[in-house]
């Protein structure tokens, strides 16, 4: 065997090796990782293994709550201080302005918004703070504070708990 076939022979055995030492590693983690969604990931561990990316409604309710959090300075301790339902009133208010046609909502805005939705909005809120703009804006907008309620709700229970034990 010339030098040449050995040393090539030799780089495609080290070349074989690190391919397998791959793919174990890849085949370790990808256990840990299904794991991981079993224990965590409800549709996961109820045997619906496909998981769906997300639609692009969620991923905009998403990026929503996260501008809230960011932007307007809403975060988790704010939010926890709202224990009248301001923040689903809120949501309420702009999933039916949401809901209105265009030619409702033409007809009910800037002027006004009706006795029914300044009734929805939470009293110790500002009417300034209602920024309709249109019928999706505004149905992201009631998801995403239907989200910071519901996180809200459930950091109460998790306080409660906390206190009875």
């Amino acid at each position: 065997m010339t030098s040449a076939a050995l040393v090539a022979t030799i780089g495609h055995a080290a070349a074989v090796a690190e391919a397998a030492r791959l793919q174990q590693a890849y085949s370790d983690l990808s256990g840990r990782y299904e794991a991981l969604l079993r224990d965590c990931h409800p549709a996961y561990s109820a045997g619906h293994h496909t998981l769906v990316p997300q639609s692009r409604a969620a991923q905009d309710v998403a990026a929503e709550r996260r501008r809230q959090i960011v932007e307007e300075g809403w975060t988790a301790s704010h939010d926890d201080a709202h224990t009248d339902g301001a923040l689903s009133q809120a949501a309420a208010a702009y999933a039916l302005v949401g809901s209105l046609s265009d030619e409702w909502r033409e007809r009910l805005f800037p002027s006004s918004w009706g006795t029914v939705i300044w009734a929805m909005w939470p009293g110790t809120w500002s009417r300034q703070w209602f920024k309709p703009k249109d019928r999706r804006r505004d149905l992201v907008r009631a998801c995403a504070l239907l989200i910071a309620e519901i996180e809200r709700v459930d950091r109460a229970a998790i306080v409660q708990r906390e206190a009875g034990q």
